[in-house]
């Protein structure tokens, strides 16, 4: 009797284990199968989000050209000013003669309201000194800065004034005679 009540206990032991290891089974090939299913997936998100990147990062260069070639233009319209020219010229033949500094502020604040992408203008003379300045101005070490051997507009790194970032646009009033 003995052997007889352990062969009912052990195929039902068996049976336990039987159901215990197919359910293992069974839920390893599913995390299997999902693994492999989802990786597939995951490699095109993936290259999704760094196509999607790659595109977000060309959308902000061209931003960022635009508005350096924007700010280049602007700058090459307030340099070429004909009675800005004029007066810069006068300046610099006689600088205590007249109002010449004080007719080229004039222009400057017209050129400076004309725009909301410039935040000041500062002019300085044939020898590198303050003639004029409208808006925000940039710090005298820059200023001391000689931008005279330069025939090309020059975009400097941004520098910080009152919590913002300013490039400086820098470029020479050629006159007649150059």
């Amino acid at each position: 009797l003995t052997s007889q009540q352990r062969s009912p206990m052990n195929s039902k032991q068996l049976q336990r284990l039987l159901i215990f290891y197919s359910a293992v089974g069974i839920f390893a090939i599913s995390i299997l199968v999902a693994i492999l299913s989802i990786f597939p997936l995951y490699q095109q998100l993936k290259k999704g989000e760094e196509r999607h990147l790659q595109s977000a990062f060309r959308t902000r260069t061209l931003a960022v050209e635009e508005f350096l070639s924007r700010a280049k233009d602007i700058t090459a319209q307030i340099a070429s000013r004909t009675q800005a020219k004029k007066e810069l010229e006068s300046y610099n033949l006689n600088p205590n003669a007249g109002n010449s500094a004080a007719n080229l502020t004039l222009i400057l604040t017209d050129a400076l309201k004309e725009t909301e992408d410039l935040a000041g203008i500062t002019r300085l003379d044939q020898n590198n000194q303050l003639m004029a300045k409208v808006g925000l101005s940039i710090p005298n070490t820059l200023q001391k800065l000689s931008f005279q051997d330069s025939k090309n507009t020059q975009i400097s790194h941004p520098i910080r004034l009152n919590d913002h970032s300013y490039p400086i646009v820098t470029t020479p009033i050629l006159n007649s005679k150059k």
